[in-house]
């Protein structure tokens, strides 16, 4: 079950509920069977959206559904689960990644860690 969006963006209709934050149709999206590691043009996963917005509950939603990595996956920049919810300053979506094995000292493809992303959007306590 992967339809995918028709603007040729590659998404699924996981990853537009995800990009929602449509918690209950991305439950029954993953109980139909919708894949929960698709990918989209820019490579980001549905937990990757999710981790950007710093909704910690659909990212425990998508690393407990089947066949995803553990939110390891990185997106086209390189950036994993862990730079996405620094940069939004989603602490508590921080310390669940970290507490499953998440590299605190991770480097996108520009070089960027986490410090530089949180501080960027001036969150101290992710940074």
């Amino acid at each position: 079950m992967e339809a995918v969006d028709s603007e040729e963006d590659g998404q699924t209709v996981l990853h537009v509920a995800a990009a929602a934050g449509a918690l209950l149709p991305m439950r029954a999206l993953l109980a139909a069977g919708a894949e929960a590691a698709a990918r989209d043009s820019e490579r980001s996963t549905p937990l990757l959206l999710e981790a950007y917005k710093g909704h910690a509950a659909a990212v425990e939603l998508l690393l407990a559904a089947p066949g995803c990595d553990g939110g390891h996956e990185r997106d086209a920049r390189g950036l994993s689960a862990l730079h996405l919810s620094s940069f939004a300053g989603a602490e508590r979506l921080m310390r669940l990644l970290l507490g499953r094995g998440h590299d605190v000292t991770a480097v996108d493809k520009k070089g960027k860690r986490l410090l530089h992303l949180a501080a960027k959007r001036g969150h101290a306590g992710t940074a």
